[in-house]
């Protein structure tokens, strides 16, 4: 599912991002080469912007390299909402917007997101749920160039 992109919106300073996190980090590992192999670390992602509410599903994909992504995610408690997000500043940094309420509502401030892990390669799809309220993601994503990879996330307590 994609939608229409929404106005540009005002980009936040790379240097808030994690600042900014409301509780949204995720210790990440990747792994490729079949299930016996090792799990490789994928970084600190910022994933959501809610402070009381984790993401449990997210579905989108990219048509441009990584410079967009566009789908839906789900936070805990709701149905799928529609999910536009644009790389800005540092490599993997994006700025998010969400809509509900259908394709001509209006567009709503979802925060910054950390996407990513790698130096001038970007993801262009992201399919993973969670089965614990947000605690840990699990599922796939894909690098631009690559196929998919596995994706654990755990939800860094502070």
């Amino acid at each position: 599912m994609y939608f229409n992109p929404p106005n540009d919106p005002p980009a936040q300073p790379v240097s808030q991002v994690f600042h900014l996190s409301n509780g949204n980090r995720y210790q990440v590992t990747h792994q490729w080469g079949g299930s016996f192999a090792p799990w490789q670390d994928g970084g600190t992602w910022v994933i959501g912007s809610r402070t009381d509410q984790h993401v449990v599903a997210i579905d989108i994909k990219s048509n441009d390299g990584g410079q967009t992504l566009n789908g839906t995610i789900t936070y805990s408690g709701e149905g799928p909402i529609g999910f536009w997000a644009t790389q800005f500043g540092s490599n993997n940094d994006y700025k998010v917007e969400t809509q509900w309420g259908g394709d001509a509502a209006p567009w709503n401030d979802g925060g910054t997101w950390v996407i990513g892990s790698r130096t001038d390669q970007h993801v262009v799809a992201i399919d993973v749920q969670s089965n614990d309220g947000g605690q840990t993601l699990n599922g796939t994503i894909t690098y631009s160039g690559e196929g998919p990879i596995s994706f654990k996330g755990q939800r860094e307590r502070i």
